[in-house]
C-alpha cells in the first residue's frame, strides 16, 4: 500500500548497510525467527504502529515492543 512504510522513497528500498552492527543484529534476529528459536512476544499480531500514531483501530492489543504497539 502506498505510503505504508515511511523509509521507502519513490518505490525503492534504501541500500542495506551490509556488514554494519545493525545489519548483523537484524540477520541474527531473522535467523532465530526462521529456525523457531526466537521468543514469540506478539502472538498472532496482524497490525502494528508506533506509539505516537493514533490509528483508531478497534482491535485487541497483544504486545508492546519498544515504541511499537501490536494488535490482532
Amino acid at each position: 500500500q502506498r505510503g505504508q512504510f515511511s523509509f521507502v522513497r519513490r518505490g525503492r528500498l534504501p541500500a542495506a548497510p551490509h556488514g554494519s552492527a545493525a545489519w548483523q543484529k537484524a540477520m541474527s534476529i531473522a535467523r532465530k525467527v526462521l529456525d523457531g528459536s526466537a521468543e514469540r512476544v506478539a502472538h498472532n499480531a496482524l497490525f502494528f504502529h508506533a506509539r505516537g500514531v493514533s490509528a483508531g483501530w478497534h482491535a485487541t492489543q497483544v504486545a508492546q515492543i519498544g515504541n511499537h504497539l501490536f494488535y490482532r
